[in-house]
């Protein structure tokens, strides 16, 4: 069985699914970077060349075509506004809502060099609408919620989701 890891950009799924991947012996696959390699083109370039609505649909045929078991998948924040592409990935999955608050997600993706260059949504809406529009889609798309309610390192929170995912006995 899969793992899977949906939230808002900045809210440490790649971070913090490595950790996961490493601890449990899982292979790894992060979906912006799975994209960038089967393309030959970074998140940016296509969001920027296609637009939202033809990103989204891009973006869920690529999904559509991983392949891999028991691993571990960090989506894009926005996989799941499209039902085909996250619907693929959760098959044979547990996905886990990676619930982080505003103020983290915007510090986090504000010390990123690509900024929210590669965030569906950003160049007509702040974050507080675009987590508002995605919320309904993490809420629709989720077996199980982890709520980071402060800062803290990484590897605290992937301790402590191991923890949760022991707990549901799912690892």
């Amino acid at each position: 069985m899969n793992i899977v890891l949906v939230g808002m950009p900045g809210s440490g799924k790649t971070a913090i699914g490595k950790l996961i991947a490493a601890e449990l012996q899982r292979e790894f696959l992060d979906v912006d970077e799975w994209i960038a390699a089967t393309t030959g083109r970074d998140t940016s370039d296509h969001l920027a060349e296609l637009g939202d609505d033809g990103f989204l649909d891009f973006e869920s045929e690529m999904s559509k075509q991983i392949a891999i078991e028991n691993g571990v998948i960090a989506t894009t924040g926005s996989n799941p506004l499209r039902s085909e592409g996250i619907n693929h990935l959760r098959k044979n999955s547990i996905t886990i809502w990676m619930d982080v608050p505003l103020e983290i997600i915007e510090a986090r993706v504000g010390k990123r060099k690509d900024g929210d260059s590669r965030i569906v949504g950003a160049q007509t809406m702040t974050f507080p609408e675009i987590l508002a529009w995605r919320i309904k889609e993490y809420e629709k798309n989720h077996d199980l919620r982890f709520v980071v309610d402060r800062e803290k390192p990484k590897a605290e929170n992937a301790a402590l989701l191991l923890q949760l995912l022991k707990a549901k006995n799912v690892c």
